[in-house]
């Protein structure tokens, strides 16, 4: 505008010029043509200021971090004059960044136009953030004057985490594998739970024949005595660093946690889920896929810091636990800590895991 604006003072100041030297008509047209352009312009930026609309097409939206994905803005121009261009002034994800930035969005609209625009976005952190639209200005056709008022506009964005396969990291902990089949086929009717994909090491006598021959699949009849495995997870969640070092970091343990959950509930394996808050509003249970679902949505708005007691103490509380496989998930490793998991192991039937993530 620095440009557009020192043109329009050289040309006013020519306009001057040649009005002094030479007192003609055409002169004088040109100065006033000159200098009456200013206040019509800006009576025209006033009303299109106020008239120009700008809104978010949908008020909240679910992507997957890491994902390029489209935000699209409802821009609309209710009066007779020409909007070229309108200025957005907006807090999004910046595609480049990863992370929420002020961007400018520039669109041209005739007399009552309306138009819709894509921007590309792009988030590398899970979580539930909000997007805005800050500002609105207008512009005079020659970029002279710029008017903006504020605007109100928002929209929830709930980045997911991934999904990472684990394998059948539970799949053989002590179980319905470990037990005798005569044990596991004496159970009566009542006894009998649901039906699973078979697993390498399980028993054959308990192959559901029907439902193999009509899913083509081997299926596997659980007893209620076969579930008695249990996997608990437990989450050194506090906050390491801060800014961008603290979301990877949540995002790491939570996407361990997903992992070793997912790995459990497929294999039959009822799960427990404690980040040891003091509040105990994290500490979760799961016993199957409809339940971890719900789990997953609520790790995907899940803070980046949460007030949590020490990793040593939450490692205490379960020192009696019953499970048949705990996982301790850490992304700092000390000899303290191996210590106490070596204590906790100590005439452990299960399996206990040691997993220390990389937030590289």
């Amino acid at each position: 505008m620095r440009r557009t604006r020192f043109a329009y003072a050289a040309v006013l100041v020519i306009c001057v010029a040649f009005s002094v030297l030479y007192k003609s008509r055409i002169s004088a047209v040109l100065l006033f043509a000159v200098l009456g352009y200013i206040p019509l312009a800006f009576i025209s930026c006033v009303v299109s200021l106020f008239c120009a609309k700008a809104a978010f097409a949908d008020k909240r939206g679910m992507y997957r971090k890491n994902t390029p994905f489209d935000i699209r803005i409802n821009v609309a121009n209710s009066t007779p004059f020409a909007c070229a261009p309108v200025e957005i002034v907006c807090e999004l994800a910046d595609k480049e960044m990863g992370t929420f930035g002020e961007k400018r969005v520039y669109v041209s609209l005739p007399p009552f136009g309306r138009c819709r625009v894509a921007v590309s976005c792009l988030h590398k952190y899970r979580g539930c953030y909000t997007a805005r639209l800050t500002h609105i200005a207008v512009y005079d056709p020659l970029r002279i004057i710029r008017l903006s008022r504020r605007l109100d506009e928002s929209m929830t964005q709930i980045f997911l985490p991934r999904r990472i396969p684990a394998g059948d990291v539970a799949s053989n902990t002590a179980g319905e594998s470990s037990a005798a089949p005569s044990k596991l086929l004496s159970g009566e009717k009542e006894d009998f739970s649901h039906v699973r994909d078979y697993h390498f090491g399980d028993i054959i006598q308990l192959v559901h024949w029907k439902l193999t021959a009509k899913t083509d699949e081997v299926m596997i009849k659980q007893y209620d005595e076969m579930t008695d495995r249990r996997a608990l997870i437990l989450c050194d969640y506090n906050a390491q660093g801060s800014g961008e070092d603290e979301l990877r970091h949540a995002d790491c343990i939570i996407e361990t946690v997903l992992s070793f959950a997912m790995s459990a509930v497929e294999n039959g394996v009822k799960t427990a889920v404690d980040f040891g808050t003091n509040d105990r509003m994290c500490c979760c249970e799961i016993n199957d896929m409809t339940e971890f679902n719900r789990f997953y949505e609520l790790m995907s708005v899940l803070p980046s810091r949460l007030d949590v007691c020490g990793f040593s103490e939450l490692i205490e509380e379960y020192a009696d636990t019953g499970a048949s496989v705990v996982f301790l998930i850490t992304s700092k490793l000390t000899r303290e800590l191996i210590a106490q998991a070596d204590a906790f192991a100590e005439g452990f039937a299960g399996i206990v895991v040691l997993a220390l993530i990389d937030e590289t």
